[in-house]
């Protein structure tokens, strides 16, 4: 049950990611930050958990 609950709360989460990297993904700088960007909220909210 632990793990429902997991793919519930990540889901929007991880829709919203997508949804920022398609918006910046013709900009390549910007696409790398991003992703560097998104691998440290990614660590931060396993931290939380």
């Amino acid at each position: 049950m632990e793990d429902d609950k997991k793919k519930s709360s990540a889901n929007p989460f991880v829709l919203f990611l997508i949804l920022i990297l398609l918006i910046l993904s013709w900009d390549e700088k910007k696409k790398e930050n991003l992703l560097q960007f998104f691998k440290k909220i990614f660590l931060v909210s396993h931290q939380a958990e």
